[in-house]
């Protein structure tokens, strides 16, 4: 069933520190997962979370936390001493040549100081969040704020870029 209650661990907060490489990388960063994410044996998150008051024909776990609130903020330092640019952009892994489902994500993001509409479906999964440059030595923060609307397809990620 679809969630309709109260979910324990409803809000998602942290930070973290990535040193940009001197060369063209990326990596993706998973959000709104339907399971456990681990490596090397070890779970890092677990993002369902059990219900503490629901309807009775409510889900009883929650499943890519629909409502959930996430503030994340990627600290990005420049280690190099040539000033690096970063791309950042939302993808869902939900991925094809046709539209079904018809979208995966579908709401406001406060990236930084600007509000983002974010939209996303399997033949558009990416769509750009912000660009930033980086000065040598500099480490400069990002804040990605937003809500976990209804009805979305889970298992996206944050994609950082240096081209």
């Amino acid at each position: 069933g679809r969630e309709a209650g109260v979910y324990s661990a409803s809000r998602w907060t942290g930070s973290t520190l990535i040193d940009l490489p001197s060369a063209t990388a990326s990596v993706g960063l998973p959000l709104n997962t339907t399971g456990r994410v681990g490596a090397n044996g070890v779970q890092l998150q677990d993002q369902t979370s059990p219900a503490t008051a629901r309807l009775g024909d409510s889900a009883g776990r929650t499943n890519g936390n629909y409502g959930h609130e996430y503030d994340i903020t990627l600290n990005l330092r420049n280690p190099t001493d040539a000033a690096r640019t970063v791309r950042l952009s939302f993808g869902s892994n939900v991925t094809g040549a046709s539209d079904t489902p018809s979208f995966t994500f579908n709401g406001p993001m406060l990236v930084g100081d600007s509000l983002r509409a974010v939209y996303t479906r399997p033949t558009a999964p990416k769509q750009l969040l912000a660009t930033r440059t980086v000065a040598p030595g500099q480490t400069l923060p990002i804040r990605v704020h937003f809500f976990v609307p209804g009805l979305i397809t889970t298992n996206a990620q944050l994609i950082l870029e240096t081209p």
